[in-house]
């Protein structure tokens, strides 16, 4: 009985700390939206029962390479070119860029930290 609890209680705290480092912020966050180009807003739970609404510069977090939006720090995709940037579907976000459309699953690239969005 006591060896079932550890197992699961470190399945749960393993669970937590890969969620954590793994990017996937859209399984804990609603209100997923692009006030702007570049700037993603969503509210987050922070792990303890309460929400924060938050706000991250994806410029900090995606560039462009070849044809296609990627998880890239200080990748400045705007500055490069894509305007028009809008949630297309939960996660993933669709940008008109040189060269047409591209599209970046954004649960790659940002992360929910306590209820704040990170890169």
């Amino acid at each position: 009985m006591q060896l079932t609890t550890f197992a699961a209680l470190f399945v749960t705290a393993f669970s937590a700390l890969k969620g954590a480092t793994a990017g996937g912020f859209s399984a804990t966050c609603s209100n997923i939206f692009l006030p702007s180009n570049n700037f993603l807003q969503a509210t987050c739970g922070d792990g303890h029962g309460g929400e924060t609404t938050s706000e991250l510069n994806l410029n900090a977090c995606i560039g462009i390479a070849a044809t296609e939006l990627v998880c890239k720090a200080n990748g400045d995709y705007a500055a490069l070119g894509c305007s028009g940037c809008e949630i297309v579907t939960g996660e993933f976000m669709e940008c008109g860029c040189p060269g047409g459309a591209l599209i970046a699953d954004l649960d790659d690239c940002v992360t929910n930290t306590g209820g704040i969005l990170t890169c």
